[in-house]
């Protein structure tokens, strides 16, 4: 009779697990495309974007977090033809920051605000606190976008950093910028979780 009884005990203790579902997992960045610098800008500094995504990963909605004049709309349009891997279980939703700095530099950037996405939903990806930017290759004749994805904990702290679209030299000058980045956790409910972010350096050579 023990045995009996025991088998609906043991079924009904996994019943919680059943219907809590899969875990949230975070939207993620697969593959990258150039971003153009507009030939004609003198701006520079970082574009923070908002980006949205459908269940097979297509980008629906780009939105700025951090506005730069010039130079958003080129990185709004490059960013929507990216290719995305969508959440599990809850909102697709990614920060991208789109980093624009020209090889002759005749001024320090602009200082760089804070910037905490807003909480459209149950998750909320992470921020930025703090940027850094790359330096020029002396002599260096390479010029595109480099494009990074970094591994956020619960604490802010940047982790794991994946090229996802790399150039020669230039990949080992944006990937040392990044690790000076400082970042606020995603948070799911209102609790910290790991997630990622991209990041994407656009390298221009000097205008002759």
């Amino acid at each position: 009779m023990s045995k009996l009884l025991s088998a609906p005990i043991l079924v009904f203790g996994f019943l919680p697990a059943l219907l809590l579902g899969p875990l949230f997992q975070p939207m993620e960045l697969s593959s990258a495309g150039d971003v153009p610098y507009p030939p004609a800008s003198v701006a520079d500094g970082v574009v923070v974007l908002r980006v949205a995504a459908d269940k097979t990963g297509k980008v629906t909605e780009v939105s700025a977090a951090r506005d730069i004049g010039s130079l958003s709309g080129p990185a709004t349009t490059a960013v929507q033809s990216w290719k995305f891997r969508p959440a599990v279980a809850g909102a697709s939703v990614m920060t991208v920051a789109v980093v624009f700095r020209p090889a002759v530099v005749v001024a320090a950037p602009a200082a760089f605000d804070a910037v905490q996405p807003e909480a459209l939903s149950e998750y909320t990806p992470p921020g930025i606190r703090t940027v850094a930017y790359p330096d020029f290759p002396v002599n260096g004749v390479a010029a595109g976008t480099v494009v990074l994805q970094v591994a956020v904990d619960q604490a802010g702290r940047p982790g794991a950093i994946e090229v996802i679209r790399g150039i020669g030299s230039l990949t080992s000058r944006a990937t040392q910028a990044v690790k000076k980045w400082g970042f606020s956790p995603a948070k799911y409910n209102g609790k910290a979780i790991p997630s990622k972010i991209a990041i994407a350096f656009v390298f221009r050579l000097p205008v002759t």
